[in-house]
């Protein structure tokens, strides 16, 4: 079986520094030190590491990703562990069961583990049935421990849809009198539907949950905090701001009362409510937000993996939306670096980079500092994307309006022709970026002298525009 390797070289020609300079990216090959590494930094057997790499190349994470997302499965490696101790040492009926799935668990044996925790489950049950009432709630309990483990499991394997119907059935099996771990259940549950983009239901799971903490906790809760944040990231996702926006801001007020400035859910509460601002174009809301959850990131991961990049370009664009350039300026040169060392020169990210760092030289009149960018990004898209994909177009299209701006009609008019040829194959020929290409088409044509041409590009604007 193929087996990854997670690292890049923390400088090329220089001697090897310790592992712990290393990020994730791209699961190909792996040293048996840094898999030995590995294994001790996420406390995972070995041939649980190597399924999980597996896992990230069979679900075809972006290597932007795949560093979280290792983590994330790691740590739920961790919880279901965790779960299935406490769970033999509650229930010593079906201990046997238990340690036979700890077993397959270690060896990466998932089939078998979830067989054997549904057998456990199955057996607690049956037993409750004929069980006096206080020891039928400590069946159903432990058989509801037994179906979320099996949540937890196949969360880890990147499997949230079937993970959903496990916390489903284990909130189903949690007796009245134990409203709160119902909840717990319900927020796993609602949270593995959202990941499936099944918005309806995962609204109804989480509603619910959130409904029983705030009867049952304090309005400082962090369960309720939990329950706001993963609600309000739902609206969000569906643009539904109005509604996100009070969530967010209760669930970052007690988490930050309740953790401290510098814990990771504090950034993840405060990217989030500047992610919802800067969709708004509420620029000057989302600036301190980004601002405090930057530093937060940077500990937590450290200063060079992708998502600070990521952060610091969001923090970038917010800037630039404020035009205030000399503040976006580094913070771009300093994303677009993070991306080259850690993803490789020609990662779709790094095009993003300096597309964006040409944008804002564009915008700034430094034409020729924005111009080998634009050239740059284009044929990172088109060697990775290929030439019919709607960011190649996006590519084409920016540069057309740099030469545009410069006077070189000659150079801007092939590139607008590709773009919207691009645009009309891949979108249709009615979407709104057709639509733009046709109008700057129209307006270059016009520049050149062609106004026949162009006047047959503003027809069809006005002849989508009114439908026909």
């Amino acid at each position: 079986m193929p087996i990854g390797n997670l690292f890049r070289k923390w400088r090329q020609g220089r001697k090897k520094a310790p592992l712990d300079e290393f990020v994730l990216t791209d699961p190909t090959k792996l040293t048996p030190e840094e898999s030995d590494w590995l294994c001790n930094k996420l406390s995972l057997p070995p041939a649980v590491l190597h399924s999980y790499l597996e896992l990230l190349e069979v679900r075809q994470v972006s290597t932007v990703n795949t560093d979280i997302t290792l983590r994330d499965m790691a740590n739920q490696y961790g919880e279901i562990k965790n779960q299935l101790e406490k769970l033999m040492a509650d229930d010593p009926t079906i201990q046997p069961l238990i340690e036979q799935a700890l077993e397959a668990l270690e060896q990466a044996q998932w089939p078998r583990a979830e067989s054997l925790l549904n057998e456990a489950a199955t057996g607690n049950i049956q037993a409750a049935e004929s069980a006096p009432i206080k020891k039928q709630r400590e069946r159903l309990l432990s058989a509801a421990s037994a179906k979320a483990s099996n949540g937890g499991l196949n969360r880890s394997e990147l499997a949230h849809r079937k993970s959903a119907e496990y916390y489903r059935q284990a909130a189903e099996l949690v007796p009245a009198v134990e409203p709160l771990i119902r909840a717990g259940y319900l927020v796993s549950q609602g949270y593995g539907l959202m990941l499936c983009g099944e918005y309806p239901e995962a609204e109804g799971s989480l509603t619910l949950a959130l409904e029983i903490r705030e009867r049952e906790l304090a309005t400082d809760s962090l369960d309720v905090a939990e329950c706001l944040y993963f609600l309000s990231r739902l609206y969000q996702n569906q643009g539904r701001y109005a509604e996100a926006e009070p969530l967010h801001q209760r669930s970052l007020a007690v988490r930050e009362k309740v953790l401290g400035p510098e814990h990771p859910d504090l950034a993840k509460s405060l990217n989030s409510l500047a992610a919802l601002y800067h969709d708004q174009g509420r620029y000057a809301k989302a600036e301190p937000l980004y601002r405090r959850g930057l530093p937060i990131d940077e500990k937590m991961l450290g200063p060079e993996h992708p998502h600070v990049a990521t952060s610091l370009n969001n923090l970038a664009a917010v800037y630039e939306a404020q035009a205030k350039y000399a503040e976006a300026e580094p913070l771009y040169l300093q994303s677009l670096s993070i991306r080259e060392k850690v993803l490789g020169p020609l990662h779709p990210h790094v095009a993003d980079s300096l597309n964006s760092l040409a944008e804002l030289y564009k915008t700034l009149g430094k034409y020729t500092q924005a111009e080998p960018l634009y050239r740059r990004s284009l044929l990172i898209r088109e060697k990775v994307l290929g030439a019919g994909h709607p960011h190649v177009a996006d590519s084409l299209n920016n540069l057309a309006l740099l030469y545009e701006a410069q006077g070189k009609y000659g150079d801007a008019e092939p590139l607008c022709r590709r773009s919207l040829a691009v645009r009309e194959k891949v979108l249709g020929p009615k979407h709104p970026q057709v639509v733009a290409s046709l109008k700057n088409y129209a307006i270059l044509l016009q520049k050149i002298g062609r106004n026949s041409e162009a006047e047959e590009m503003l027809a069809r604007v006005r002849a989508i525009r009114e439908g026909t």
